[in-house]
């Protein structure tokens, strides 16, 4: 093969080689751009997700404590500036009560896998059912019912005896006293009587505070398993989306090896007639070489090897004026793995 022949197929070998390299470069960087856009994209998700998941919390916690207010303390009525006033206050302050009880942390739900699950919770939350279950827990017995049907009739007969007295204040005073004072008798027998009703009411509003803070922790922890859920999913998607560019990598590095692959034959006629014209400097054909008075066609400079890990790393630039004098022969080894190197000598 004459030297002209072989700088020309040097030259093929070296664009061959140029374009798979540029072709596996191309889609190192087009599988990571595809990774960043989503990445994200992810992140982006995760941030919606969590802003509905905010608003829906928000809005379920905030008309459970509205209902509660309005019932407990409703605003609606009252006309007196010094009793609206009054009635702000304390609305504001069980207001922060039942916000402080919303923000107590709760164990955490594993029975809920998904956030369709968590959002019909959230709204299928509301006072009446709390007030349901402090009814259901605290018992009303039969001296509480007693007590209050008592106070009830002891209160109206009470009432109707005061009544009886103003009536008969006129026409008869030893009547009016006798009224008078059975009715205050009465009345005041009654509230004696009330005492075992009025302390079932009030373990009955203790139960219901607690049912509304018991709610109010249920609505936060599964806004809490829902945040969660939200990460989880995150995580697992970043992990995909990582695995799947890992796989495009290992893809992108298959289809270069097979191109170098594809390279082999073409570079080994090209070596045989190659070393033949400028043996490898180790051959024994350079140990009886004397300096001639010829400049020689093509010269030898050394073998280079290429790796395609370090390729995906730093951008490889292959040009034959920076690297390859023209009528020069180069020896190629192309291997895997291997450190790209020229010989000093």
């Amino acid at each position: 093969m004459t030297v002209s022949a072989l700088i020309q197929q040097q030259r093929q070998i070296l664009h061959a080689l140029l374009n798979a390299v540029r072709q596996y470069q191309q889609e190192i960087a087009q599988a990571q751009e595809r990774l960043e856009r989503t990445l994200e994209q992810i992140q982006a998700d995760k941030a919606a997700a969590e802003q509905e998941a905010k608003r829906e919390y928000e809005q379920a916690r905030d008309k459970y404590i509205t209902t509660i207010l309005d019932a407990e303390l409703p605003m609606s009525g009252v006309k007196d500036e010094k009793l609206r006033a009054s009635r702000e206050q304390a609305r504001a302050n069980l207001r922060t009560q039942l916000l402080s009880a919303a923000s107590k942390k709760r164990g955490a739900l594993s029975d809920i896998y998904d956030t369709n699950t968590i959002v019909e919770h959230i709204r299928k939350i509301n006072p009446q059912m709390a007030v349901s279950r402090a009814k259901t827990n605290v018992k009303m017995g039969p001296v509480a019912v007693l007590s209050l049907v008592f106070s009830v009739i002891g209160l109206l007969t009470g009432t109707s005896c005061v009544l009886s007295s103003l009536a008969s204040f006129r026409s008869s005073f030893q009547g009016f006293l006798f009224y008078l004072a059975m009715g205050f008798v009465i009345l005041g027998v009654s509230l004696v009587v009330q005492i075992p009703a009025r302390r079932y009411y009030k373990r009955l509003s203790e139960a219901a505070k607690k049912a509304h803070q018991d709610e109010l922790g249920y609505l936060s922890a599964l806004y809490d398993h829902w945040l969660e859920l939200i990460t989880n999913q995150t995580q697992s998607r970043n992990a995909e989306a990582r695995q799947a560019h890992q796989r495009a990598l290992e893809q992108a590095k298959q289809r270069f090896a097979n191109s170098l692959q594809q390279l082999r034959p073409t570079l080994l006629n090209y070596t045989t007639p190659a070393d033949q014209t400028s043996p490898p400097w180790q051959s024994e054909a350079w140990q009886d070489w004397k300096p001639g008075t010829l400049t020689p066609g093509v010269v030898r400079l050394g073998v280079f090897t290429l790796q395609p890990d370090q390729l995906a790393v730093k951008s490889a630039t292959i040009s034959q004026s920076k690297h390859l004098a023209p009528g020069t022969v180069v020896g190629g080894e192309i291997i895997n793995p291997g450190k790209a190197k020229i010989p000093d000598d």
